[in-house]
């Protein structure tokens, strides 16, 4: 997986989440992944780093960005998992799964690219269960695969497993949103982006009685920038001239921004976009992963305004402050009135919703590692997992 320090993109919250859910179910985990490990280690976990982390594909220089599609043809990978394959690295992760075997119960697979570490040595390694946070039909390559998905991209799962003669385990994992991180009394990492104080004083220069409408997201990823450009070129003129578009996160650069945009770019912390916003604006169309952004929003309580697509997943027993359009003209309508939510009751239902999704999280995360455990002891790995 990607070791990191605090988590920033949606990938890295879905690993953090795994982790956590790991040390809960007081398990000794080792675990192996590219990039720094945390300042703050979770309790009977140990990090292993293979290196610095690799660049996501839209940072990467031009020429990486041209071979890595042509390198995924020729190899028949997919072009996520060219982007991570590397031979040494590889050999790094099997060099240290060899030396634990003996004592190893059950192997995890964060994000499907990862798997390519580790195929070769599958015959000698447990059924490894493959955390899957995106839809990826590749995941069904290998028969004792437990691929746990989210939402309505478990059912497409099992609608392509119908077509294979080994089918995986497809399970529901849901998202919640994270609790804030402990204290940490260490020197603090070097700043990515904006400071909270930075981003309060940025807002400070609105109007009086100005509506701030926040986005978060990295806005150079295909999906967010669909949604971005159907806000600002759909939404947006509809839009009554007390609401201000605030944009948050990378990949802003060469967009046209229509007046009343504040484009705050890169940011140290989501929750300094939450408190200074009335409303979170989530225009997505397009992405097979459930949305980070839309469970941490919903679980800190805040009044949302979403597409059905953001929410798929997500739709049952959902706070009184989240609302759904599908058009343009109600899209902009509920960004333009809908209340802003409150610290009181509004932040309870919030973390009452998530508190809820990560019981069901640990309960089902709980079935998986018992299951990926039978693997290991010979027993069969590929018998259908339900959430209910």
């Amino acid at each position: 997986m990607r070791l990191f320090d605090q988590p920033s993109t949606g990938g890295e919250l879905c690993t953090a989440r795994l982790l956590r859910g790991l040390a809960q179910a007081g398990h000794d985990v080792t675990v192996i992944g590219r990039g720094q490990g945390p300042r703050q280690e979770l309790a009977r976990m140990r990090y292993l780093s293979l290196g610095g982390g690799v660049p996501a594909f839209d940072d990467m220089p031009l020429p990486r960005r041209l071979y890595i599609p042509l390198a995924a043809l020729a190899n028949g990978r997919p072009i996520s998992t060219q982007r991570l394959h590397s031979l040494g690295t590889a050999r790094q992760v099997q060099r240290h799964l060899s030396r634990m075997s003996d004592g190893l119960d059950a192997l995890v697979v964060d994000h499907l690219q990862a798997l390519d570490w580790v195929t070769p040595a599958l015959p000698w390694l447990p059924a490894p269960m493959v955390v899957m946070h995106n839809l990826e039909a590749d995941g069904l390559q290998h028969g004792s695969v437990i691929a746990c998905l989210s939402g309505r991209d478990a059912l497409r799962m099992r609608e392509l497993a119908a077509q294979r003669h080994r089918t995986p385990s497809v399970v529901v994992l849901p998202g919640y949103a994270l609790p804030p991180a402990p204290p940490d009394t260490r020197p603090p990492a070097a700043s990515r982006g904006l400071s909270p104080q930075a981003v309060a004083q940025a807002l400070a220069q609105l109007p009086a009685g100005a509506r701030r409408i926040g986005m978060i997201g990295t806005w150079t990823w295909e999906p967010n920038r669909a949604g971005l450009q159907w806000m600002l070129e759909q939404v947006h003129p509809l839009l009554p001239e007390h609401c201000h578009l605030v944009l948050a996160g990378s990949g802003l650069d060469g967009v046209a921004l229509p007046p009343r945009t504040v484009a705050l770019g890169r940011i140290d912390t989501v929750d300094s976009l939450y408190r200074a916003v009335d409303v979170v604006a989530i225009p997505s169309w397009r992405g097979s992963g459930v949305h980070e952004k839309a469970i941490e929003a919903i679980g800190a309580g805040l009044t949302v305004v979403a597409t059905p697509h953001a929410l798929r997943g997500l739709e049952s027993n959902l706070p009184q402050r989240v609302h759904t359009a599908s058009d343009a003209a109600g899209f902009a309508q509920a960004c333009a009135t809908a209340p802003a939510a409150g610290p009181g009751p509004d932040a309870t239902a919030g973390q009452a919703w998530s508190l809820q999704r990560s019981q069901d999280y640990r309960d089902m995360l709980h079935r998986c590692l018992a299951l990926a455990a039978r693997g290991r002891q010979g027993e069969p790995v590929n018998a259908p997992l339900s959430a209910t």
